[in-house]
């Protein structure tokens, strides 16, 4: 990565280039922005550019940035993007904050309803090489906006509450959302009878894939949805080497949550050993995909 920045009393402005790993092993990259010769995908350059320029106004520190990449972690090919932050304090303990991101068009797949009506509906797409996904969106004018607007409230005891909303436009509605799930549940009944699923077009990305060269991802978080609530709560210093922490993760379209207890504690000053719980809360029959 590539980073020139200056700082200045109350502006600093940020230039990034940051270029896209596309070989890993072990967590170690290897191979950058472009595809080796042995296992090349495309002949494009993968990579992300971005500007911002930050000014402290009336005590609130204010982004404005501007992003321009090809094919970085996603299928736009060269895509601008435009963002920006807001956050203050408030009464002194009150923190307040939103970061909105917007761009034209959207890569998220959306499900082909042709393809999961039925099993054989499924089973004629399967014949035909038709993928169950489709980037319908992907080339469309209209702007696309994601949302996060928080609050964050630090206790005289250095306990922290923190409380964040996500609005993000591309989300699935209910239709199609139980358009997914329904074609996850004819997927994974087909592979479960032995049908080779992985030969139809996109089904790799539609059922989930494990983390990249075989590293272990502890947790990963994808929103489909249109509307989440984060709420977060840290209680350090507990018999001065202990940390607590909840996290709540809610859908607050079907009311599902996630919860993550954790606790942390500093045996010596080079040691720490963490005990994190995930637990998921989803009505199976309404929710069949639960809170992805």
């Amino acid at each position: 990565m590539a980073r020139v920045e200056v700082p200045l009393e109350k502006y600093t402005m940020t230039a990034v280039f940051a270029p896209s790993v596309l070989k890993q092993v072990a967590g170690l990259p290897y191979q950058y922005v472009l595809w080796p010769d042995w296992d090349k995908q495309d002949d494009q350059a993968h990579y992300q550019a971005a500007l911002r320029f930050y000014a402290l106004v009336a005590d609130a520190d204010i982004n404005l940035m501007l992003f321009f990449g090809n094919r970085y972690n996603d299928v736009f090919e060269s895509k601008f993007r435009y963002g920006l932050s807001f956050s203050r304090n408030f009464f002194t303990d009150y923190e307040v904050h939103v970061e909105a991101l917007f761009h034209s068009g959207t890569a998220r797949d959306y499900v082909n309803a042709s393809c999961v009506s039925s099993g054989l509906a499924a089973l004629g797409c399967a014949q035909e090489q038709r993928s169950p996904l489709e980037k319908r969106h992907l080339n469309s004018s209209e702007i696309y906006s994601k949302v996060l607007v928080g609050m964050r409230r630090q206790f005289a005891d250095e306990s922290m509450l923190s409380i964040e909303y996500l609005f993000q436009q591309d989300g699935y509605n209910a239709e199609q959302y139980q358009m997914l799930v329904n074609g996850l549940d004819l997927l994974r009944q087909a592979r479960r009878e032995g049908l080779p699923v992985n030969r139809i077009p996109g089904a790799s990305a539609f059922l989930g894939g494990t983390a990249q060269d075989g590293n272990p991802a502890r947790f990963s978080f994808e929103p489909q949805r249109r509307h989440y609530l984060f709420a977060t709560f840290q209680k350090p210093r507990i018999k001065d080497d202990f940390t607590a922490q909840l996290v709540l993760i809610a859908n607050l379209e079907d009311l599902s949550t996630l919860w993550s207890p954790s606790v942390q504690w500093s045996t010596t000053e080079w040691l720490t050993l963490s005990l994190l719980g995930f637990f998921v809360d989803a009505d199976a029959t309404t929710n069949p995909g639960g809170l992805p």
